[in-house]
């Protein structure tokens, strides 16, 4: 995640045309009309109490943390192991965070955490794993991309036996060559499309962009956002808008001219906040965005600035980048003394918007210790795991 924060190496595709996904109501019935619209309308009803639950669920600061697997066995015996941790790009505020967080975690662990800028370029990343290979790196932590885009360096660390945790996944779990750090994306994605159902109460015209250079970009707006649409809105309309971070200068007038098409819009849902820049673009060149509130993921400094000032942006969904860091390196000791992988770090998740924002210190050393999710004691809880 995560200024804008590149997903991906590559631009595979350019902004399209709009494409509808979801019309306003279902011209499906049964029975009779009258009973057809009482169920439409509990359905509706019901959609709008569980987002407004899931909000302000969500708004507070998360709870405190859950281990998210048993204690580590035999943890001594990677004292001053070499361990190298692989970046996107250091320059990028989320995966800087990330990155602080794992050297701490590393020097709590006791290994040796070796970092290498990938510098947003896959061949850089593929040299950087190699050099991991000669160095006699023990295990690695890659941050920001897939593993598809360098298989020439996964697949020399497999033939190597060195594990490699991808730590910037939707989802968990793997095997003892190669992991995943769940971080949550795809909770982050469904609470920025909740806080649109419970502001809108269930009737938001909603224009969303979609991030589309590999199948699990993508996944975090189609797996997250947009059925938390399906599942809880009949009433609401959703297209959508598809580019890649490449192409990031094209969308404010692809906004524009979407505005022009369907003046009703009413509500902006970039599939990230890498996006929400050339969003805010596209509305300061509209006629027609003076009530268009936007809702993203990812919650990085300027995004939750902009919810303070009431400047477009009205909601943000985020995780804790320095948690990231540290539930990473636990991935990685596990497979690295050969136990299974967890399929839940448990990264915490918060909403953030006009109501809880007051709260929330704007300042970059928050952002990256981590301190908009609440205390550092997740720190003492892995310390624990990792010498109980």
């Amino acid at each position: 995640m995560r200024a804008a924060t590149p997903r991906s190496l590559t631009a595979l595709l350019s902004v399209t045309a709009i494409t509808l996904l979801a019309a306003a109501c279902s011209s499906a019935t049964t029975g009779s009309g009258a009973s057809s619209s009482s169920s439409a309308g509990s359905a509706a009803s019901a959609g709008v109490a569980y987002a407004k639950a899931q909000v302000a669920t969500y708004e507070k600061v998360p709870a405190q943390v859950t281990a998210p697997g048993p204690a580590l066995k035999n943890e001594a015996s990677l004292h001053g192991k070499p361990v190298w941790f692989i970046p996107l790009g250091i320059n990028i505020p989320y995966f800087a965070a990330v990155t602080a967080g794992a050297e701490a975690a590393g020097q709590a662990a006791g290994v040796k955490l070796h970092v290498c800028d990938g510098n947003l370029n896959p061949s850089t990343i593929t040299t950087c794993m190699n050099q991991a290979i000669t160095s006699g790196a023990a295990g690695v932590i890659a941050d920001g991309f897939t593993p598809g885009f360098v298989q020439q360096g996964v697949n020399n660390l497999a033939a190597h036996h060195i594990p490699l945790v991808d730590a910037d996944h939707a989802q968990g779990g793997g095997n003892d060559t190669l992991s995943y750090l769940g971080n949550n994306s795809y909770l982050q994605s469904q609470l920025a499309a909740d806080w649109i159902i419970a502001n809108s109460g269930g009737k938001a015209d909603i224009l969303a962009i979609e991030n589309t250079e590999d199948p699990v970009t993508s996944s975090f707006l189609t797996q997250g956002g947009l059925p938390e649409f399906t599942k809880h809105c009949p009433g609401c309309k959703v297209k959508v808008i598809k580019t890649t971070a490449e192409q990031l200068n094209l969308l404010p007038s692809a906004i524009d001219t979407a505005l022009v098409q369907d003046p009703k819009i009413n509500y902006m849902f970039p599939e990230f906040d890498e996006d929400a820049g050339a969003t805010i673009g596209g509305l300061q060149q509209s006629s027609h965005a003076s009530s268009v509130k936007l809702s993203s993921a990812t919650a990085l400094l300027p995004d939750l600035q902009r919810i303070r000032s009431g400047s477009f942006q009205y909601a943000d969904a985020g995780n804790n980048p320095a948690f990231v860091g540290w539930a990473a390196l636990d991935q990685l000791m596990r497979m690295m003394l050969k136990m299974a992988p967890v399929s839940n770090e448990l990264v915490p998740v918060r909403l953030f918007d006009q109501a809880n924002i007051g709260s929330v210190a704007l300042t970059s050393a928050a952002f990256q210790s981590g301190a908009w999710y609440g205390n550092t004691g997740y720190q003492q809880m892995f310390e624990s795991l990792w010498k109980g």
